[in-house]
Parts: structure tokens; C-alpha cells; sequence
């Protein structure tokens, strides 16, 4: 049992830690990401876009883009006020998205 809660902790401490980090890229108050559509199989399964050090969590990617190592551009807002079990990257919601 104590082993559960010193783990339980450094998870919470480390969920902490990860969701105070930055974004990389800011323009006018959007994220500019250059990456490539990946499925993530953790957690039941999700898309996510990977850029060069990033992964990020979008939250309306369209049918359309969910395929497996797809280039994209994306203008997007980070979602601040929203959590994910995923705990991969910033959570995004996508305002444009192209093929690169």
C-alpha cells in the first residue's frame, strides 16, 4: 500500500512538471507545428501530431488527416484548460491543418 501512494505521487509530480512546459513555436498566440500524423496506441488508441521535439494531442483532427505518417502544417491554440489520460503533449485545437 505505501508503495501505491509513493507511486501515485511521483506520477502526479511528474503530470505536474510535464503540463507546465512551453510551447516551442508562438505566433500571434498560436502554435506553428510542422509534423507527422501518428497513431498513438496507449490508452485505448488516439492521433497525435509529432513534430521534431514535440507531441502533441489535437482534439478535432478530421477524419480526413488521421492517417498514419501523414506531413502536416498546422495553426493551432493550445487547450490550457483541458486534461488527457493520453499525458503525451500539450492537448491542441486545430484552426488550420494542410499536407505538407
Amino acid at each position: 500500500m505505501r508503495y501505491a501512494k509513493l507511486l501515485t505521487g511521483i506520477f502526479s509530480l511528474i503530470f505536474l512538471f510535464s503540463a507546465c512546459t512551453e510551447p516551442t513555436a508562438m505566433k500571434d498566440g498560436e502554435l506553428q507545428i510542422e509534423g507527422e500524423v501518428t497513431y498513438k496506441t496507449i490508452e485505448g488508441g488516439f492521433w497525435a501530431i509529432q513534430d521534431q521535439d514535440q507531441t502533441y494531442e489535437p482534439i478535432n483532427l478530421s477524419e480526413d488527416y488521421q492517417q498514419e505518417g501523414l506531413k502536416v502544417q498546422v495553426s493551432a491554440n493550445e487547450a490550457k484548460d483541458m486534461a488527457s489520460v493520453h499525458m503525451v503533449g500539450p492537448i491542441i485545437e486545430i484552426v488550420s491543418i494542410r499536407k505538407r
